[in-house]
């Protein structure tokens, strides 16, 4: 039905493998105890952040999730990796 349409929406992906994640510090704990990096989230606004409470404040709210002091990894909207 449509809630499970929506379910999805509110996931957080790894950029590495197929874990997915509703709660952001959960997301953050797996990329940084599986994958031995640490994750942010960069708006397209220039604003970067541990954190979603960003995506409440701004109109644009388009994230990628970044490595710290790396470059990109993917968007939140791409297919994920399988």
């Amino acid at each position: 039905g449509e809630e499970d349409s929506n379910q999805g929406k509110n996931e957080l992906d790894c950029p590495e493998c197929k874990y997915r994640s509703r709660s952001v510090k959960g997301w953050e704990t797996h990329i940084a105890r599986n994958h031995s990096t640490s994750p942010a989230l960069r708006c397209d606004c220039g604003h970067e952040s541990h954190s979603n409470v960003h995506s409440y404040e701004c109109e644009i709210s388009n994230f990628t999730i970044i490595r710290n002091g790396d470059g990109p990894i993917r968007r939140l909207t791409d297919t994920p990796v399988s």
